[in-house]
């Protein structure tokens, strides 16, 4: 049974619940099931990983690219990061007075006033524009 694979030193050695594993862990766990390995001696070596956690990343292992999460469900965000960043700078360093419509064309109108203001009350900004454009 193969345990040099296991690296007493990573952060995954301590119990942990409800975590998501770690790219090198589930790299891991795939190789010892390559070498043959059953579930059970798998969980062995790994004993603070369920066996129901084991057996489901051994499972799932093809349709992940690099042992890397797969996306989440839901709707992606509409704005990029870069975007949301260059509104709060225009914002908190630029131009704290800007109108609703300059601001939407900071961002070529990608999304509507209404989603720009959640935007806005999320990043601390509630009374900073008024609900006209």
């Amino acid at each position: 049974m193969p345990t040099a694979i296991r690296d007493e030193s990573s952060p995954e050695t301590e119990t942990r619940t409800r975590h998501e594993l770690s790219p090198q862990t589930r790299a891991r766990i795939c190789k010892l099931r390559s070498y043959n390995l059953s579930y059970r001696e798998i969980y062995a070596v790994f004993p603070e990983i369920p066996l129901s956690t084991i057996r489901s990343t051994i499972l799932k292992e093809p349709a992940r690219e690099g042992h890397k999460s797969l996306p989440r469900a839901g709707r992606p965000r509409t704005l990029t990061p870069e975007q949301r960043d260059h509104v709060y700078d225009l914002l908190a360093h630029r131009e704290p007075n800007i109108k609703m419509r300059d601001l939407l064309a900071e961002v070529d109108h990608a999304i509507k006033p209404r989603a720009m203001r959640l935007l806005l009350r999320e990043m601390g900004f509630p009374r900073l524009l008024a609900t006209k454009d």
